[in-house]
């Protein structure tokens, strides 16, 4: 973080002031102001184009001239045998390739002084004793050819001829400029100085104007600064190493310092002026923070208003729990009891049923019995008889048959001999034990039953003058014309609805109405209190626990008053249909409102 700080502070020294990032190989202008290459084509769009007195040249200096020996042709021919002639010279031209390409790098503002080449030109011609001093990388690599061709002259007596005082006037002058020649083969090792004319059309070329002081310059006047292209590398890579992760801008490597509201990320300046974010609404990062910090504390408020509100509930659930099991142990063992109390009833009718079988079935085994024994035995009479009548029919004799005759006739007279006699039809009662037992006794059980269906009626006194009731009292009808009554403070004036006669005031009650099928309608119970004057609002809190508006033939209405439940079934199919609870502290009174449709059937109580 301690490096961190000051490459920030070095931000504004280092951005260009066009495009808003680092510099990127940046150029000096002669008002000593900076920009990036790329940006100083935005202020002099012909800056690419080459100059009419250069050629093709100049737009790529290395492009031009790949080979020194095409540049020169006569180069090659003064030097057939120079590879011959020196044979450490091949192995220090390889180093002498790298001087020159080292050259190029450390000189890129080379090809851009060409135009003013000429000044340059005699200027070395003079002599530069701070050459060495300017570039020194240059004059090491000066000194190494130096050393690698100490004879160069004499090797190349052509070249003596060109520049025969190149190793003491300018010792390290091919070397500088070893491309120079690649350019311009006219400006070669032999080439001529360049005129202060040549030098003055040079300076004439296109001009440009500075972004920022505005002055107007010619372009060959533009120095590339290595120095300052190597601070903007130096604090790229400070920031890029020392910078908390996810601070910087991936594209354009600067300090996020923006916030787009709209695409939720932040960027930095250079992305905030771009055209993918121009139309956006933007704000600095430092208040998107406190926004989102705002943002952040209202949910943290809301979620901690949530927890507490589940933390109640969980404790309310808490609490409820015990109450519902107790409440379904309590209506457990209540169907239980109602169930056992048919069963029982059940059971009782069929073990007395049972019981009737078995001595029906007993008293005519008996008879059976009984009948068996008595054929028996006059089965052994008349074993005794037949064998005395062969015994005398086996008599020779007359007297000895004669003798006992009349004893034989009595025996044989007194023997019933009647054969007309049936087996009794000794059977069970089927229309007793095999019937509609279960109707039977289900219509029994009525006994046991609690609550039965009461056989409830109507209270005159109470129903409204639009009501027509029936002489039993048990159905009531809208009419269109009202019927004379006499005042009552009990009756209904205005609401066409009228009051049962039965008072509730203790244990359970059920009955059933029918309804007729259509959904006007409403049945119920009512406070005894309750005030039946003017235009009634049929709420537990007015004292009215009512229901109705759907569609069914015959409902059942069932009261416990010490439990405080009014509940609501289909007498047809049995199924629940709805239940009020509320605290009876007085007495209860059926509550009927039938349709006003005059059409429609008339609301009626049911007896069973």
């Amino acid at each position: 973080m301690s490096s961190w700080i000051p490459a920030e502070g070095l931000i504004s020294e280092v951005t260009c002031p066009v495009c808003l990032g680092l510099y990127q190989d940046p150029v000096r202008l002669p008002c000593e102001h900076n920009l990036c290459r790329a940006c100083l084509g935005e202020c002099e769009p012909g800056l690419g184009e080459c100059e009419p007195g250069l050629g093709e040249c100049e737009p790529g200096l290395g492009e031009c001239e790949p080979g020194l020996g095409e540049c020169e042709p006569g180069l090659g021919e003064c030097e057939p045998g120079l590879g011959e002639c020196e044979p450490g010279l091949g192995e220090c031209e390889p180093d002498l390739g790298e001087c020159e390409l080292d050259l190029g790098e450390c000189e890129p503002d080379l090809g851009e002084c060409e135009p003013g080449l000429g000044e340059c030109e005699l200027d070395l011609g003079e002599c530069e004793p701070d050459l060495g001093e300017c570039e020194p990388d240059l004059g090491e690599c000066e000194l190494d050819l130096g050393e690698c061709e100490p004879d160069l002259g004499e090797c190349e007596p052509g070249l003596g001829e060109y520049e025969p005082g190149l190793g003491e006037c300018e010792p390290g002058l091919g070397e500088c400029e070893p491309r120079l020649g690649e350019c311009e083969p006219g400006l070669g090792l032999g080439a001529e100085p360049e005129t202060a004319a040549g030098s003055q059309a040079r300076d004439s070329g296109p001009s440009l104007r500075c972004p920022q002081c505005l002055k107007t310059m010619s372009r060959f006047q533009v120095k590339s600064n290595q120095l300052l292209a190597n601070i903007v590398e130096r604090v790229r890579r400070l920031r890029v190493d020392e910078l908390p992760l996810g601070t910087m801008c991936p594209n354009h490597h600067e300090t996020l310092k923006l916030y787009c509201t709209e695409d939720h990320k932040p960027i930095c300046v250079v992305c905030g002026v771009s055209r993918e974010h121009r139309d956006h609404s933007i704000i600095p990062i430092h208040e998107a923070s406190q926004l989102c910090q705002e943002q952040l504390r209202k949910s943290l408020t809301r979620y901690e208003n949530r927890h507490k509100e589940i933390e109640r509930l969980e404790k309310e659930y808490g609490e409820r729990i015990p109450e519902l099991k107790a409440s379904a142990d309590s209506l457990r063992d209540h169907i239980s009891s109602e169930f056992q109390t048919l069963l029982t009833f059940l059971q009782d009718e069929r073990d007395s049923l049972l019981g009737k079988l078995g001595l029906e079935e007993a008293r005519i085994l008996r008879e059976m019995n009984e009948e068996r024994v008595r054929l028996w035995e006059e089965r052994l009479s008349l074993d005794a008889a037949i064998s005395d009548v062969r015994h005398s029919l086996t008599q020779s004799e007359p007297l000895a048959l004669l003798k006992n005759v009349k004893d034989l006739t009595t025996r044989v007279g007194a023997v019933a001999l009647d054969n007309s006699e049936r087996c009794p039809n000794w059977k069970l009662c089927v229309g007793v034990f095999r019937g509609p037992l279960q109707y039977l006794a289900w219509k029994r059980m009525r006994r046991v039953i609690s609550p039965a269906p009461a056989a409830m009626t109507l209270d005159p006194s109470t129903a409204n003058p639009y009501l027509t009731l029936n002489e039993e009292l048990t159905s009531a009808q809208y009419s269109f014309s009202p019927r004379q009554r006499p005042d009552s403070p009990r009756r209904f004036d205005f609401c066409a609805c009228v009051l049962g006669s039965e008072r509730i005031s203790s244990g359970r009650h059920y009955w059933e109405v029918e309804v007729g099928g259509q959904t006007d309608w409403d049945i119920g119970v009512a406070s005894a209190d309750s005030d039946c004057l003017g235009w009634i609002v049929m709420t537990p809190e007015n004292g009215f626990y009512t229901f109705g508006h759907v569609e069914e033939a015959r409902v059942g209405v069932y009261v416990d008053h010490e439990v405080g439940q009014v509940s609501f079934y289909s007498a047809d199919s049995g199924c629940h249909l709805h239940t009020l609870n509320g605290c009876f502290s007085g007495p209860l009174l059926p509550f009927y409102y039938p349709s006003a449709d005059t059409t429609a059937p008339p609301l009626t109580l049911c007896h069973h």
